[in-house]
């Protein structure tokens, strides 16, 4: 049996359930921190609350789009972070020149919530 570092297929396939995930669970996040149902968020968009619902299930494509207009709706900015998983095991955010060292909120979270670090508490 392949290690699943080996298995560029499984690894890939893996990393997209990871990142849908993460992105499902921050929406949520965002539509249960403000106080309101997703037909609420629909309507702020234009489109069905099977639409949202779909979404959220993965039966229906998220894209960049998609997800920065949800976002938008809720009174939130998107950013990315990557990771270099063969480097930086602890989940510390790559720094790619060029960037700001300002990482949104200032607190970084692994994809079940866990707080890594604060951007004021390391900053230089």
């Amino acid at each position: 049996m392949k290690d699943i570092d080996e298995d560029v297929e499984m690894r890939r396939l893996l990393a997209e359930e990871r990142f849908f995930l993460d992105v499902t669970e921050k929406i949520c996040e965002a539509i249960e921190a403000r106080g309101i149902k997703r037909t609420d968020l629909a309507e702020r968009l234009k489109v069905s609350p099977q639409e949202i619902t779909q979404r959220l299930r993965g039966t229906r494509n998220l894209t960049i789009k998609s997800v920065a207009d949800m976002m938008d709706a809720l009174g939130y900015d998107v950013t990315l972070d990557v990771r270099d998983r063969r480097e930086n095991h602890r989940g510390v955010p790559l720094r790619m020149s060029g960037t700001s060292q300002r990482w949104g909120s200032g607190i970084r979270y692994t994809p079940t919530g866990t707080v890594l670090r604060s951007a004021t508490a390391g900053a230089a």
